[in-house]
C-alpha cells in the first residue's frame, strides 16, 4: 500500500470534516439575574449567562432532596444568554443549582448553588384587641412565618 497516496486522500478529507463539523464547547453557566426570588409564584429570569448555550434549551433548578423546578418558555437569545420563567410557588427556601440542558443532545452545564429561593417576609394581619391597657394580653396574627 502506498502511504503517500493514503495521506494525500486522508488529509483533505479530515480538513473538510473539521470545517463541516466544528468542535462545540461544553455548556457553562456563570450567572443568573435575578439571583434570588421568593417562593410565592413565577419569576422571569431576564439574563441567564454562560457559554455555548444550545438553541433548544431547558433550564432546571435542582436541589438534593427536592423535586426539580423546570423552566417554562426557555428562550435562546444568543450563545451566551437565555431567558425563562421559573415557578417557585412552594419551593424550599435555600440555594439551588442552575442547570442548562440541550434538549436535543442531553448535554448540560451546571451553576452550583447559583440561585437562592427565599421565603417572603412575615406580614402582620391582625392585632386583637385593637386597644387595651398596659399589661393586657394581645394576640398578634401573621402570615408567612
Amino acid at each position: 500500500m502506498n502511504h503517500r497516496k493514503v495521506l494525500q486522500i486522508s488529509i483533505p478529507i479530515l480538513l473538510c470534516m473539521c470545517v463541516m463539523f466544528p468542535a462545540v464547547g461544553a455548556i457553562t453557566v456563570s450567572g443568573i439575574n435575578p439571583p434570588s426570588w421568593e417562593n410565592t409564584g413565577y419569576v422571569f429570569i431576564d439574563d441567564l449567562s454562560g457559554t455555548d448555550f444550545p438553541t433548544s434549551p431547558e433550564v432546571v433548578l435542582t436541589r438534593t432532596g427536592e423535586g426539580n423546578i423546570t423552566s417554562v418558555g426557555a428562550t435562546y437569545v444568543s450563545p451566551t444568554k437565555l431567558t425563562c420563567f421559573l415557578n417557585l410557588d412552594g419551593a424550599e427556601a435555600g440555594q439551588w443549582n442552575v442547570v442548562v440542558r440541550n434538549t436535543t443532545s442531553g448535554e448540560e452545564g451546571v451553576y452550583a448553588n447559583g440561585f437562592t429561593v427565599t421565603n417572603p417576609a412575615p406580614t402582620l394581619t391582625d392585632i386583637t384587641p385593637d386597644s387595651g391597657y398596659v399589661g393586657d394580653t394581645v394576640a398578634v396574627s401573621y402570615t408567612h412565618l
